[in-house]
């Protein structure tokens, strides 16, 4: 009888285990994000001391959002390009740096204005070694940008150096502490606090998929929210960040973000020149500031007053910056005004470029290297000239 007892509970034991086991399979090809974080899928990211976190070499894996479904894949140096070329015999390197927009947030890895900008120099510069890397990382500030060029500069040996300021978030980024990893997703301090507090929690994040989906909805019928609290894609659409910094009269904390974005901007024209590359600085807007419908409607919505606000406050700054510093100044503001419909270059909730957004940023930047002379002489063909953008 106890043999009996004993068997049948180790069968349902083996069950168990079998059935668990299957949901962790299930839970990891499926791409499970237990976070609809916007930095990206699981386990993309690690841990790093000085820059919070960066991208893990050899990463492949499934961005699954609302809004796309793409695939990720980063090299063994860290970035989302191919391979580095091992031999360059001359040749023409352009290091792109930047957060989520400079990553590709929402597109292919071909899709990437830094590799739609290669593609066009392979067009415009035949049997010239033109290379563009795409060294973006979502999340990442001027300070963290500035970091990697200096850390990572000499092993890149770029010519050219193109960096993102995105006024919606990169001066706070400047001033705040840099997100941190736990389980192979980007998170907060505050929110990596929550997790190292919560030994279950902890243990989920960074062992179990399956244990991390059960720890979830424990803690929601704990806590009677039954769901994710995420906003509606309504209040999504409408969101505004970055709008004290376009405000006509910013307060402190403001003034602050834009002393430390400068101080950071300043580091990363210093590092550039060091390594012999001249910089080119890249003003990525968000539609609000360029399309005036979008702006009417966003400001009905959170009843906002168009008078206390300046659209291109952040641009103005960053074009007297780039005097002052001289490094090359593109404004994506001024491209996308002069564009009717430029709004549907980003996505309507995540705020990134779409496909088509990247390509005509990689048009705007091909035009900017030949107008302003970035490209050496030697490496133009007489009887060529970039593409006209569409």
């Amino acid at each position: 009888m106890a043999r009996r007892l004993v068997a049948r509970l180790a069968v349902v034991g083996v069950g168990i285990a079998a059935a668990v086991l299957a949901f962790e399979l299930y839970l990891r090809f499926t791409d499970y994000e237990p976070f609809r974080d916007p930095t990206g899928p699981r386990h993309l990211f690690e841990r790093d001391e000085v820059l919070g976190v960066r991208l893990r070499p050899g990463f492949r894996g499934v961005h699954d959002h609302e809004e796309f479904r793409v695939d990720v894949r980063i090299n063994s140096q860290g970035f989302r390009s191919p391979e580095p070329r091992q031999e360059r015999a001359g040749g023409f390197r352009i290091v792109s740096l930047g957060d989520s927009f400079a990553f590709g947030y929402g597109v292919e890895d071909d899709e990437t204005y830094a590799a739609r900008l290669q593609a066009r120099l392979a067009r415009s510069l035949p049997g010239v070694d033109a290379e563009v890397v795409n060294a973006g990382v979502s999340s990442y500030g001027t300070r963290q940008m500035a970091q990697l060029l200096e850390r990572r500069g000499a092993e890149l040996a770029p010519d050219l150096v193109l960096a993102t300021v995105f006024g919606a978030n990169d001066m706070q980024d400047n001033v705040s502490a840099g997100l941190t990893e736990r389980g192979g997703i980007a998170m907060s301090p505050e929110a990596a606090a929550v997790v190292d507090a919560d030994g279950g929690l902890r243990f989920a994040v960074e062992y179990s998929d399956a244990w991390l989906w059960l720890r979830f909805r424990w803690l929601m019928w704990k806590s009677g929210m039954g769901s994710l609290p995420t906003p509606s894609p309504e209040a999504r659409r409408w969101a505004l960040p970055g709008l004290e910094d376009l405000a006509r009269n910013p307060g402190d904390a403001a003034r602050a973000r834009w002393e430390a974005t400068e101080k950071w901007l300043a580091e990363l024209t210093k590092v550039s020149r060091e390594l012999g590359a001249r910089l080119v600085v890249i003003h990525i807007p968000l539609p609000f500031q360029f399309d005036e419908g979008e702006w009417a409607r966003s400001r009905e919505h959170m009843g906002l007053a168009a008078e206390s606000f300046e659209l291109d406050a952040v641009a103005r700054k960053l074009d007297a910056l780039a005097t002052r510093l001289e490094f090359v100044y593109l404004d994506l503001l001024e491209v996308f005004r002069s564009e009717p419909g430029s709004a549907t270059l980003y996505f309507p909730l995540n705020k990134h470029f779409t496909s088509a957004g990247h390509e005509r940023v990689a048009e705007a930047i091909e035009a900017l290297l030949f107008e302003r002379e970035l490209i050496p002489e030697d490496l133009i063909p007489t009887d060529l000239t970039p593409e006209e953008p569409r």
